[in-house]
């Protein structure tokens, strides 16, 4: 089976993976497989790099998803079937949207978007990123304009804060924890007013106001982070990992399956980009080549400089390719595998975009 398998089984492909794979490019490589295939793809990025939005057309991604116009798309050689569409993840104004969307009245959105506290909270707290890219997965699913969203998730080096951070979420919305927010006991309220008086800032009543004027909007909070971690585990949802050939990467990745595995959530595919595969051609051939360029008068120096090179590279190739299968082998046997060969270059341009997505459609 090929990942473009995965992706035609499936409505909604979160991809993991730690930092420097090249994790956002596959996810929109992925998602171009999906447009070709006849599906309405939409990707959404965690990742500022402008050149993802070049690639596609559109220039500098936002937080509404962008089409990718379908001229552009053929005049690269594609002839796509479906749609593609693109966004980034903008995590304060996807806050700010969620507050916008559900709170009781314009003025009540106003108070809290207003709030000191709630600007650096929306910015900043541990699991925050997290947590609004799993919102707006679920927005984007609810509202029936795609039939294939690919998330671009944060890096992970260790966990996956990107599955836990509903829980935190509803952790934290807990009514104690409320509770003592907006009636601190004597003790905690004069350790405030300190820190207030050191700081200048008027932290105490901006978390007291903040914490009225979001009360009403705490159920639908905990509601949407109970519907995130039951979309998360669906049938229609697969986790992609996507993974570097280096020991580091590896590691990484191993680390994200065991984790997935404890949130007791199934590993679909594992993308192995930036690879250095071995080549097809024979040592003979090699020799015979290089042999030949000594021939039409290359300097010695420079035959045995490739001739290194060359022997480098298939150290490389051999030592990668048993890394990949040592991998693979702790892997469930379900779990499709596939190995994306590094380009030349970044990735600039949809004709990249589609080189990428040739080997996910292949296996």
């Amino acid at each position: 089976m090929s990942v473009a398998e995965v992706i035609r089984r499936h409505r909604l492909l979160v991809c993991i993976g730690t930092g420097g794979v090249g994790k956002t490019s596959l996810s929109a490589a992925i998602a171009l497989v999906g447009a070709l295939a006849g599906r309405k793809a939409a990707v959404l990025t965690i990742d500022p790099a402008r050149a993802l939005g070049r690639a596609l057309g559109i220039g500098d991604l936002g937080s509404d998803l962008s089409p990718v116009d379908d001229e552009f798309l053929r005049s690269a050689g594609l002839a796509p079937t479906g749609t593609l569409s693109a966004g980034m993840l903008e995590q304060s104004r996807a806050w700010d949207a969620f507050v916008e969307r559900h709170a009781p009245t314009p003025g009540a959105a106003r108070s809290i978007l207003d709030n000191g506290f709630y600007r650096q909270l929306s910015r900043g707290f541990s699991g925050s990123t997290e947590y609004v890219a799993v919102e707006e997965l679920c927005r984007l699913h609810e509202s029936g304009r795609y039939d294939l969203i690919v998330l671009d998730t944060p890096p992970a080096a260790h966990g996956l804060d990107f599955v836990r951070a509903p829980s935190r979420i509803d952790k934290l919305l807990d009514p104690e924890v409320i509770g003592a927010l907006l009636r601190p006991p004597p003790v905690a309220s004069r350790i405030w007013r300190l820190l207030e008086n050191a700081t200048g800032t008027q932290t105490l009543s901006e978390v007291s106001s903040l914490v009225s004027s979001f009360e009403r909007l705490f159920e639908a909070v905990r509601r949407r982070s109970h519907q995130s971690q039951t979309l998360l585990r669906s049938a229609t949802t697969a986790f992609v990992l996507v993974s570097g050939p280096e020991s580091e990467a590896l590691f990484g990745a191993k680390s994200l399956h065991a984790s997935l595995k404890t949130f007791g959530i199934p590993l679909r595919a594992v993308v192995q980009n930036r690879t250095h595969p071995l080549r097809a051609t024979s040592e003979g051939d090699v020799n015979a080549l290089l042999d030949g360029l000594a021939a039409d008068g290359i300097d010695a120096a420079s035959i045995h400089w490739l001739r290194s090179v060359h022997a480098d590279a298939l150290l490389t190739a051999r030592a990668e390719a048993r890394s990949w299968e040592a991998f693979r082998a702790d892997l469930p046997a379900e779990v499709v595998c596939t190995r994306v060969p590094e380009l030349d270059h970044d990735v600039h341009s949809i004709s990249d975009l589609a080189k990428l997505a040739g080997p996910l459609v292949a296996g």
